[in-house]
């Protein structure tokens, strides 16, 4: 009977450290993509916020569903399941953001006016920012977005490119 118990306690032991990691995680998944979707008004970003505590609650009432069943092999095998199909569902930012999110990248900092001029001629939701694995970049709702606002970027920032020295 004790090794029972044991293994009931290193399960909820478990269950404390990786409920933790999926609010953890979860959360910075919901501050990066799922922020920027959340920004646009992308459809479906409107449960961003939530994931991490709805894949807890569900983490949590599934354990003490398994912490039932008599079977220390079949109770092991549904944890493990449990915790990986928890872990994924806080994925579903990044899932919105790269299902429902176009991005312009950028070959550098824009500047305010190129912003602004942006903004009053298309007059949509944009979303500005820079990261280390995508550069600087414009993003737009897929249903925002037209080719004419890529052509628009890349004239403006030839424009704004320094003039080369003429050659003597």
């Amino acid at each position: 009977m004790t090794g029972l118990r044991r293994s009931a306690q290193t399960m909820i032991a478990l269950t404390i450290l990786f409920g933790w990691a999926i609010i953890l995680n979860g959360s910075g998944f919901a501050a990066m993509q799922g922020g920027v979707a959340t920004d646009l008004g992308v459809p479906g970003s409107i449960l961003i916020p939530y994931i991490p505590w709805i894949s807890l609650i569900i983490y949590i009432f599934a354990v003490i569903v398994i912490r039932r069943d008599k079977k220390v092999w079949r109770r092991w095998a549904s944890f493990v399941i449990v915790t990986i199909l928890c872990n994924t569902i806080i994925g579903y930012p990044i899932w919105i953001y790269n299902r429902n999110v176009h991005r312009i990248s950028l070959s550098s900092e824009p500047s305010g006016s190129m912003r602004s001029s942006f903004e009053s001629r298309f007059q949509v939701k944009a979303k500005w920012y820079s990261n280390s694995s995508e550069g600087d970049v414009v993003a737009v709702s897929n249903a925002d977005f037209s080719d004419e606002m890529e052509s628009y970027i890349k004239l403006a920032e030839q424009d704004s490119a320094p003039n080369p020295l003429p050659a003597e």
